[in-house]
C-alpha cells in the first residue's frame, strides 16, 4: 500500500517525502477500515431484517402459499423493469461485474437486499453468502473514492461480506479470490489481497460487535482426533464422498435452473409453476428447505442433524428452482447444507463424531463445488484451529480434485441469464 503511493509520489511532478507517504498509508487504511465497518454493519442490518422475516412468516407457515409466488413474481419485476444487473446468484453477479470491469447500478445493494429478503422470507430456498458478497461490494463501491479501481473495490467489499457473514475474515478473502480469479494467481496483487483482507477483518469486527448475526464461531467446535491411519483412512473416503455430493449438487442446481426457465417463459408462470414446486418439495422433504436453513445448520453442527441424505438433494433442486423461477438467493448456503447433510450420514456411517464430520462436510463440498479448495481449509482453520489443517486439506483437496471440472460459478450460466 505505501509503496504504491511511493511510486505514485514518484511519477508525480514533485516527489512525496517519507514522511508525507506514510501518514497517506495511514491515511489509506484509517479510510479502508471504515468502509469495512460500513460493509459490516449494511451486511448485519441486512441479514437482520431477512431474519426477523423469517421469523414473521414461520409463525403462519401456510401464508407461503400466496407469499411465494407473489414474492417471486415481484422479483422478477425488480430485475426485468429496473434493475437487470441484480439477476441471479450473488457471486454470479459479481464475476459478471470483475470479468468485465463494470460498475454497480445504482442503489445495487438496496436492490440486492429487497430482492434476497423477498425470495427467501416468503418461502424460497437459498442461501446468503453471495447475496451478502454483492451488497458488501455495492456499499464498498458506493463510498469509496476511488471510482478507477472497480475491480480493487468489489474484491474489497465482497470480501468484508462475507466475512462479515461467517466471521473468518482470513477464509472469506480467500473464496472471493478464488471465486473471482481463474487461475487462482492469474493477475494476484499482494496488495490488493491486504485490503481485502484489512477491510474484511474489520466487517467482522462490526457485525460480531453488533451481534445480528449467528457466526459458526458461537457452535461449539468439537474437538479433532490425531490424524491416525483409520483416520486418514475416513478423511481420505470423506474427501471422495464429498466430491460426489459436489458434483451431484453443482449438476441438479443447473438443471433445475434451466428447466424452470425452458418450461415457462411469463415471469407470472415462472413464479407461480416455481413457487408450487418448491413448497411441494418443502412438504416431501419434511419441511426442511424454505428460507435460508440455518436452524438446521446449526442442529447439525450440532450433533442433532437429521440423517437423511435425501434432504440435501432436495435443497438443491428447490434452490435451482427458486432462481429459476425469478428470486434472488446465494448457492453458497445451500451447498453448505448438502455439505453438513452429507457429513453428517457419513459420520453416522462409521461410527464418527457427527458435529466434526457436518463441519468437515461443509468445507470439503464447498471447495468441490465451488472450486475453492484453499479458501475450504483456512475456513476450518479459522472455526477449529490448527488441528484441522491437514485432515482439511486430505478433505478438501481430494473433494476438489474429483469435482474440479463442475464449478457453481461457471461462465456458461452468465451468458444465460434471460
Amino acid at each position: 500500500m505505501i509503496r504504491r503511493l511511493e511510486r505514485d509520489g514518484l511519477r508525480g511532478e514533485c516527489s512525496l517525502s517519507r514522511e508525507q507517504i506514510f501518514f497517506r498509508g495511514m491515511e489509506e487504511m484509517f479510510f479502508l477500515a471504515l468502509l469495512g465497518i460500513l460493509v459490516g454493519g449494511g451486511v448485519s442490518c441486512f441479514i437482520g431484517v431477512l431474519g426477523a422475516g423469517e421469523m414473521q412468516v414461520e409463525k403462519a407457515p401456510w401464508s407461503r402459499i400466496l407469499l411465494l409466488p407473489g414474492g417471486l413474481f415481484l422479483c422478477a419485476l425488480l430485475e426485468m423493469r429496473f434493475f437487470p444487473g441484480v439477476a441471479g446468484h450473488g457471486m454470479e453477479n459479481l464475476r459478471c461485474l470483475y470479468s468485465r470491469e463494470n460498475p454497480f447500478p445504482p442503489l445495487a445493494w438496496l436492490i440486492k437486499a429487497v430482492r434476497t429478503i423477498i425470495t427467501l422470507a416468503s418461502g424460497g430456498s437459498g442461501g446468503i453468502v453471495g447475496p451478502s458478497a454483492y451488497v458488501g461490494a455495492a456499499l464498498f463501491s458506493a463510498a469509496s473514492p476511488e471510482k478507477n479501481t472497480l475491480r480493487e473495490n468489489l474484491f474489497c467489499g465482497a470480501a468484508g461480506g462475507v466475512a462479515a457473514l461467517l466471521g473468518t475474515p482470513l477464509g472469506a478473502t480467500l473464496f472471493v479470490l478464488e471465486s473471482l480469479e481463474k487461475p487462482l494467481f492469474h493477475g494476484f496483487s499482494g496488495e490488493r489481497f491486504l485490503r481485502g483482507y484489512w477491510c474484511s477483518f474489520w466487517a467482522w469486527k462490526c457485525s460480531r460487535e453488533l451481534g445480528l448475526i449467528p457466526h459458526p464461531h458461537m457452535v461449539r467446535v468439537p474437538s479433532i482426533p490425531d490424524l491416525s491411519p483409520s483416520f486418514l483412512l475416513f478423511c481420505i473416503g470423506g474427501g471422495l464422498f464429498f466430491g460426489i455430493l459436489a458434483i451431484s449438487h453443482v449438476i441438479l442446481l443447473k438443471h433445475a435452473r434451466r428447466g424452470v426457465r425452458i418450461f415457462w417463459k411469463s415471469p407470472l408462470s415462472k413464479a407461480l409453476g416455481g413457487g408450487f414446486l418448491v413448497l411441494l418439495i418443502h412438504v416431501l422433504s419434511g419441511y426442511h428447505v424454505c428460507g435460508t436453513g440455518q436452524r438446521d445448520l446449526l442442529l447439525h453442527f450440532q450433533g442433532e442433524g437429521n440423517l437423511l441424505l435425501l434432504q440435501g438433494f432436495w435443497k438443491s433442486l428447490a434452490t435451482g428452482i427458486t432462481v429459476g423461477a425469478g428470486g434472488s438467493a446465494g448457492m453458497v448456503g445451500p451447498t453448505f447444507f448438502v455439505g453438513v447433510v452429507g457429513g453428517t450420514f457419513f459420520a453416522h456411517l462409521f461410527s464418527l463424531a457427527p458435529e466434526l464430520f457436518a463441519l468437515f462436510g461443509a468445507a470439503a463440498v464447498l471447495g468441490g463445488a465451488a472450486n475453492t479448495p484453499v479458501a475450504a481449509v483456512v475456513f476450518l482453520v479459522e472455526l477449529c484451529g490448527f488441528s484441522a489443517l491437514l485432515p482439511g486439506a486430505v478433505l478438501c483437496g481430494l473433494s476438489f480434485a474429483v469435482a474440479r471440472r463442475w464449478n457453481l460459478f461457471e461462465e456458461e450460466d452468465l451468458r444465460k441469464i434471460p
